[in-house]
C-alpha cells in the first residue's frame, strides 16, 4: 500500500527535499506516495502505519528534538541516514553532499559563507522557492513541493557531474605555459572544464571521446587572448566549425547550442601540439 507523507504547511527547503528523498530513494512504497500538509509541529489527527512525518510531528524523521541530540542534524540528513541502513543509498556520494548542503542551510550557517551577503546567493535554490512563496508564484503548498523536487532532481545531476569531475581531473594532462597550468583532458563531462578553472588552472581543454568534439575554457580574469589558437586550430583542420567567443577566452567546436556543428577530427595530442606552438 502506498505511503502517506506529512509534513508541514508553507515547506521550506528541509521539508521539500526529506519528501523528495522518500520518493525518490525510498522504494516502491514511497514511488507513489501522498503527500499531506500539517500546521508545523503537528501531526495528522487520523495516521496509520503508512503516515509518515517529516519535519514536524516529533517523530523519527523531525528534527526539532533537543533531548535527542538533533540539535545539529535536520530531517533530510535524518531520512538519508536512515536510507543509507536500508542500503537505498550505499556509496551516493553527491547525495550525502547534497544533503549535508540541505543541513547547512536548515540551521542557517550560510551566514558564515564567504561573503555571505553579496547578491549572487539570491540565485540560490532556497531564495528562489522563498521567493516564489512570498510572490505567489505558486497556488498551492503542494505545486510549490513538486516544483522544488523537480529542481532537486537537477541539483543531484550536477553534484553527480562535479564528483565525478573531480576523479577526472586526475586523470588529465598538465603542462606550464606562459599564461599558467594547462589541462587537456578526454572526456564527455563539460563540468571537468569549469571545475578546472575554479582549481586555478589558466586553461582548461576537453575533447568527447564520444563526438570528437572540443572545446577550450581560459580563466576569464586573466589577460588570456585564445586568437591564434583559435587561428591555428582553424588550419590544421579546417572543415571542422571552430567558434571563438567574443570574449577570446573560449573556443567551441560542438556545442548543444548549436547541433550544427562540424566536430573536429583532431586528436588531443594534435590540440597539445597547437597550444605549445602559439605559447611563444
Amino acid at each position: 500500500m502506498p505511503k502517506r507523507i506529512v509534513t508541514h504547511l508553507n515547506p521550506d527547503l528541509d521539508a521539500i527535499t526529506s519528501v523528495w528523498l522518500l520518493t525518490r530513494f525510498g522504494g516502491k512504497d514511497f514511488a507513489d506516495a501522498s503527500v499531506q500538509f500539517v500546521p508545523a509541529g503537528e501531526r495528522l489527527p487520523e495516521e496509520d502505519a503508512n503516515t509518515v512525518h517529516v519535519d514536524t510531528g516529533l517523530g523519527e524523521f523531525d528534527h526539532h528534538q533537543n533531548d535527542k541530540r538533533r540539535a545539529k542534524t535536520c530531517s533530510a540528513k535524518l531520512i538519508y541516514e536512515w536510507l543509507e541502513r536500508k542500503g537505498r543509498v550505499s556509496g551516493n556520494d553527491a547525495l550525502r553532499r547534497l544533503v549535508d548542503v540541505v543541513n547547512e542551510i536548515d540551521h542557517f550557517k550560510h551566514c558564515h559563507w564567504p561573503e555571505a551577503d553579496n547578491d549572487r546567493y539570491e540565485f540560490f535554490l532556497e531564495e528562489v522557492l522563498a521567493g516564489l512563496k512570498t510572490g505567489s508564484y505558486v497556488r498551492s503548498d503542494n505545486e510549490l513541493l513538486l516544483m522544488g523536487m523537480r529542481l532537486l532532481d537537477g541539483v543531484l545531476v550536477s553534484f553527480r557531474h562535479k564528483v565525478a569531475a573531480e576523479e577526472e581531473l586526475s586523470k588529465g594532462i598538465v603542462f606550464d605555459a606562459k599564461i599558467g597550468k594547462i589541462l587537456v583532458l578526454e572526456t564527455g563531462n563539460d563540468t571537468v572544464m569549469k571545475l578546472a578553472l575554479k582549481k586555478g588552472y589558466a586553461l582548461s581543454v576537453r575533447r568527447d571521446p564520444k563526438r570528437g568534439a572540443i572545446r577550450i575554457k581560459a580563466d576569464p580574469t586573466a589577460e588570456i587572448d585564445l586568437t591564434p589558437v583559435y587561428d591555428a586550430l582553424r588550419r590544421k583542420d579546417a572543415e571542422a566549425t571552430w567558434y571563438l567567443h567574443p570574449s577570446r577566452h573560449m573556443i567551441l567546436n560542438g556545442s548543444t547550442r548549436n547541433p550544427k556543428m562540424r566536430p573536429s577530427k583532431l586528436t588531443l595530442a594534435d590540440v597539445i601540439g597547437i597550444l605549445k606552438e602559439t605559447d611563444k
